[in-house]
């Protein structure tokens, strides 16, 4: 499937229903249409990101470019870890996404999505700006349990693992890979005893100034 793109040309935003049916189904089928290779980075990347980056460039250079092979998508997500830019940038043109030219980090708008933290622990579910194909900073404020906080940029998977629906519209969830970059800011928990809804919203309003976040829990309206 072809993703198809919204809102402002340039933005790189795309609908969470076409990201979903591109991203898994590239993954899916990566046995199939990238051969050996492609199966050996999957195993070798649980283990060796650097090795996983070798493997996906020998991947990617038996495949034809902008066809959406998952080959291209693995060696993003592999060069991106280990911080070959010029090497992810390629890969997601490669794979037919609208990456730009450019030098040094990829930095590109792709909207927002869930991304599940600490998936094999707390498998907490937050909302996250994506900066690039395969990363994303946190925006909620993450239970101290789930060891993310505010703010942190974390490596994701391209294959949704569930999905969100917010107004109607439907957002798949990926499942975090690594921390790429950590948060100075850190989660505290706090009870505030109001005398009434209006009173808690104000109080909660007024910690998000000066470069902080708070989330609100049950209880609080």
């Amino acid at each position: 499937m072809r993703p198809t793109r919204r809102g402002t040309p340039g933005t790189g935003r795309w609908p969470g229903r076409r990201w979903s049916g591109c991203s898994s189904a590239g993954r899916t089928t990566a046995g199939r249409r990238a051969g050996g290779t492609t199966r050996r980075w999957r195993r070798s990347s649980l283990r060796n990101w650097p090795r996983a980056y070798e493997l996906g460039r020998e991947a990617a250079a038996r495949v034809r470019r902008g066809r959406q092979e998952p080959a291209y998508w693995n060696l993003g997500i592999a060069a991106t870890i280990v911080g070959d830019w010029d090497t992810a940038r390629g890969a997601w043109q490669g794979y037919g996404l609208p990456v730009p030219d450019g030098e040094g980090e990829v930095l590109v708008d792709f909207g927002v999505t869930p991304v599940r933290v600490d998936p094999q622990g707390t498998a907490e579910v937050v909302w996250a700006e994506r900066i690039c194909p395969t990363r994303a900073r946190v925006l909620n404020v993450p239970t101290p349990e789930s060891g993310r906080r505010f703010g942190e940029i974390v490596v994701h998977d391209g294959a949704p693992n569930g999905e969100r629906e917010v107004d109607g519209q439907s957002y798949p969830v990926f499942d975090e890979l690594l921390l790429w970059r950590e948060s100075p800011l850190p989660t505290c928990t706090v009870r505030i005893t109001a005398p009434d809804p209006p009173t808690c919203t104000t109080w909660w309003r007024s910690s998000r100034i000066g470069g902080t976040a708070s989330n609100r829990r049950a209880g609080c309206g």
